[in-house]
């Protein structure tokens, strides 16, 4: 049997391939404006007109024809394409392929790459064009849609197995535009009439002629589009368990009506870890979530992937060399696996780096023999015109950091070695070399374009895993000509995902159309693509599903010093965190009067000498119970590691560990907590426990920093925040160091407002739309007193007479910082700065004056739209702790708040109430008979 291979990168216009069944009309002005899609085959039409959107027959179509002008005809519509305004409206476009290239056939259909796109504006005409960012996502090559020979679309986002045994339609994950069908099926019951359904990956298909007869062999790799992204943008995994840079890859033959499949999978090592700041050379990477928070995440990313594929194995391809990030994620990610209710998931770890130098496949074929067995016994896909001959049970999810290019070497070489058994099926093994060079060029075009999605630029080393013949014939010209290639797109990408990512992650968000503002927690991510009147009635009837719970949230600061603590000091930080407020109900401790014990004062000393020494004590309801332990507490340090040069440009996340480790043994004395989450900033550092009995209603947690040193270049001042769904009420908390010196108020605010403004999550939100906001750190404000003005009133005990010149307070009244924000009294002494353990304020050259650097203050959402108000929240404790490694004192304070709790058959029932208010959907017109 003689073979001819022909690949598709000869592409061919869509127009030598299929007609452009669609034509579009445009009519009418403002309000009046009229959007039409007539079908040509079928004569019908859609009309999109405000915020209606109807079918037309035939008769309509001719009638509204009449009133418009056509304007282009068109491939394939995929769907409205909804951009949020500042006033709370949207602007609707509809989005139409005007120009793609084939990719090739495929069984039944012929599967198209979009190449240009345009998006006709449905709603009132405005000035300015928001799409282009989407267009160009777009058509950056690696968009495909399907379509049959009859011009029906083709939903080419379930794979071989799914579609022809198990008959799955669309698979969700994989369908990059059903947002865009968000506006449409609210009058429309089969979209599929109307617009296609886009993947976002690789589409690669070579046609063999095998005599007569003609094979394909095809790689198709679909992305998900449930935790989409860029590469230094996205990382880890979610609270749904969904990870980064999830791709589907699928090997399939085709000959006549054999059809066999095998499907790969990889995706983002699913814990949460993040990797910021400009990544050059070395990798800086964060684990961002404590142990047992993530677990949970991890063992639903492995229950979701053991439902859609069956038996897992993981191949790990992360670096191992010690004491590096690097194989500091990787030993996080064999611990979960050890710890995860899953059992039956496989794991091998390989180091490829270490084994693979040189573009060396050998170890490869080592390591395909230790899953051989796991790869037979999963099996393959195979159809023999309508029978079903065999399904593939199990699956290999292969991983390294990027899941690029060490990723697509290993799948690469793996596929080639299941080829044979797809030959089999259709009866093709003595053309394997045919099959193999195709499947090489298959692979090389789905290396570039996966790596393409996720980077921004084609992949590296792609050679390393083709086959061994075609490693043997490759030319030293050839090999030198793959380095130089290699070298410009490393470059290219270090350029791209460090300078200009944040552009491509905002046209991602768009065009999944992500809300830019999220709604309060009491809707669900699910009801926000509910019709607006509907959310807007669920939230007024709210008060009606949601009761208040009381919690507990203690928030302590402190500037380390470098870090100085972690010696034995176990206690102390006991006393800080957990016994304050039990302290200063005591009968050794009264509020306004000095402790002679706790300061160690000798009997013969006289009152004068107090104003060097310094009592501890401060603010406390002595009517609170204080049996109960904080629900929540957060811990902020400054200054963790020294603020050198070295520790600004590349901080080690070491210490970090250590006091996350340090604190969580010392909360656990008496209760559960659990680490929510940390991040550091050089030395600003922020840590969330949580009591275990709330962690799983913990959601939607992230994280970001801001810098504010050298006007926002440098960490060595700045901000940290951790935002987080409590039950159904958001909570953040924020530990800045603020601009230090005596004067340097202005600096002070402006850092407070950059942080405040600058700060966003991933979730849309920004500081200050939370329901409750806590801000700790050393602010670094002073006290506008002469210094022995300021020691003279220490040792009366004056807080009244030092707060009226407390900066903070100053600024705060005139409502030039934290406007709307509460802090309790200062009813102890200034916390800043003393003589390493010692009693006594500076007495050094410098002698600088005391003041109150370390606060904590908090606000909640004053007016909360359609819901009920939350409590402001109750003081019960704020003071200062005597630990004397550091030149400043502990601070903490302790509120009590309310957080919504949902009583989830309660909204349910709610849900036709809210319905029946609404009144019957706009196409409906209800008559009555009198």
């Amino acid at each position: 049997m003689n073979l001819v291979t022909v690949h598709s990168s000869c592409v061919l216009r869509a127009r030598d391939m299929i007609p452009k069944e669609l034509r579009l009309y445009v009519g009418g002005d403002g309000p009046e404006r009229k959007v039409l899609l007539e079908n040509k085959s079928s004569n019908t039409g859609l009309l999109f007109q405000g915020d209606v959107c109807a079918e037309l027959h035939s008769s309509e179509l001719s009638t509204i024809k009449g009133a418009c002008e056509r304007v282009a005809d068109v491939y394939a519509s995929i769907g409205v394409l909804s951009i949020h305004n500042e006033d709370g409206t949207d602007m609707r476009y509809l989005g139409l392929v005007t120009t793609c290239n084939s990719a090739g056939k495929l069984t039944e259909c012929e599967i198209f790459c979009v190449t240009e796109v345009m998006f006709v504006e449905i709603t009132e005409g405005h000035s300015v064009d928001r799409t282009a960012a989407c267009k160009k996502l777009i058509t950056q090559g690696t968009f495909f849609f399907g379509m049959k020979e009859s011009g029906e679309s083709y939903d080419i986002t379930v794979n071989m197995q799914s579609k022809l045994n198990k008959g799955l339609q669309s698979d969700f994950r994989f369908l990059w535009n059903r947002s865009l069908f968000t506006h449409p099926l609210k009058f429309v019951s089969d979209h599929t009439a109307w617009f296609v359904n886009l993947i976002c990956g690789s589409v690669s298909i070579s046609t063999i002629y095998c005599g007569t007869h003609q094979a394909r062999a095809a790689v198709i790799s679909r992305v998900s589009s449930e935790r989409a992204g860029a590469r230094f943008q996205v990382r880890g995994v979610d609270d749904n368990g969904c990870v980064a840079n999830f791709v589907e890859t699928e090997q399939c033959t085709v000959l006549n009506d054999k059809i066999s499949s095998f499907i790969q999978i990889r995706g983002s090592v699913p814990v949460f870890w993040e990797q910021s700041g400009i990544q050059v050379g070395s990798h800086k990477l964060a684990i961002t979530r404590g142990y047992e928070l993530t677990q949970v995440a991890y063992d639903k990313h492995m229950t979701l992937l053991k439902k859609d594929y069956g038996l897992v194995m993981i191949l790990n391809l992360l670096s191992n060399k010690p004491d590096t990030d690097e194989s500091h994620l990787s030993n996080q990610f064999q611990a979960h696996q050890m710890d995860s209710v899953h059992e039956d998931v496989m794991m091998r770890n390989f180091d490829y780096h270490a084994v693979c130098k040189g573009n060396r496949t050998e170890p490869i074929q080592s390591l395909y023999k230790d899953i051989e067995t796991f790869v037979g016994f999963s099996g393959i896909f195979c159809q023999n015109g309508n029978e079903c001959i065999g399904v593939q049970e199990g699956v290999l999810r292969t991983n390294c950091l990027d899941c690029i290019d060490r990723t697509n070497s290993v799948q690469t070489f793996i596929s080639n070695k299941i080829l044979v058994r797809q030959l089999e099926h259709i009866c093709a093994v003595p053309q394997i070399e045919k099959f193999s060079a195709a499947f090489d060029k298959c692979w090389h075009t789905n290396a570039n374009l996966v790596s393409r999605t996720y980077c921004g630029t084609g992949a590296l080393k792609t050679a390393t895993g083709k086959s061994a013949t075609d490693s043997a014939i490759k030319s030293l010209a050839r090999d030198q000509m793959s380095r130089l290639t290699d070298a410009t797109r490393s470059v290219k990408r270090t350029i791209q995902n460090n300078f200009l990512d944040d552009n491509r992650q905002e046209a991602i968000e768009e065009f999944l159309m992500y809300p830019e503002k999220p709604l309060p927690p009491v809707i669900s991510k699910c009801e926000r693509f509910l019709p607006k009147l509907f959310v807007e009635g669920l939230l007024s009837e709210s008060r009606d599903y949601c009761s208040k719970l009381p919690i507990r949230v203690a928030v302590g600061t402190w500037n380390s010093n470098g870090g100085k603590i972690l010696r034995d000091d176990k206690d102390k930080l006991a006393d800080w965190l957990l016994d304050a407020p039990q302290v200063a109900c005591s009968n050794q401790f009264k509020l306004g009067g000095i402790c002679d014990d706790l300061l160690g004062l000798d009997a013969t000393e006289q009152p004068a000498d107090l104003g060097n020494k310094t009592p501890s004590y401060g603010y406390v309801d002595k009517g609170a119970s204080y049996q109960d332990d904080p629900d929540v507490i957060a811990i902020g340090l400054q200054e963790l590691v020294d603020l050198t040069a070295g520790n600004i440009v590349s901080t080690s996340q070491r210490k970090r560990g250590m006091w996350s480790t340090r604190f969580q043994e010392i909360l656990c004395r008496d209760s559960n907590y659990i680490l929510l989450s940390s991040r550091q900033l050089v030395g600003v550092c922020l840590f969330v426990f949580i009591k275990a009995n709330h962690l799983q209603h913990c959601t939607d947690i992230c994280i970001d920093a801001i810098k504010t040193g050298l006007k926002g270049k440098t960490g060595n001042k700045g901000g940290v925040a951790i935002s987080f769904n409590l039950y159904s009420t958001s909570l953040c908390f924020v530990c800045a160091h603020l601009a230090a010196g005596q004067n340097n108020v202005i600096d002070r605010n402006k850092h407070y407002e950059y942080i405040r403004d600058k700060a966003l999550f991933d979730n849309g939100m920004e500081i200050e739309d939370h329901d409750y906001v806590f801000w700790c750190g050393d602010f670094n404000y002073r006290i506008d007193y002469a210094n022995h003005e300021i020691r003279d009133l220490v040792k009366k005990k004056s807080w009244y007479d030092l707060q009226c010149a407390d900066q903070l307070t100053v600024q705060k009244n005139e409502k030039k910082v934290f406007q709307g924000y509460n802090e309790g009294p200062l009813e102890f002494a200034p916390t800043y700065k003393y003589d390493l353990d010692s009693d006594y304020y500076d007495t050094s050259e410098k002698f600088r004056s005391p003041a109150w650097c370390d606060r904590v203050l908090w606000r909640c959402k004053e007016r909360c739209r359609y819901m009920d108000n939350l409590s402001p929240g109750k003081l019960l404790f704020y003071g200062n702790t005597e630990i004397k490694t550091s030149d400043h004192r502990p601070v903490l304070g302790v509120v009590d708040i309310e957080v919504r709790k949902i009583d989830p058959g309660q909204k349910l029932a709610l849900y036709s109430k809210v319905f029946r208010g609404l009144g019957p959907p706009n196409p409906t017109v209800c008559v009555t008979c009198v």
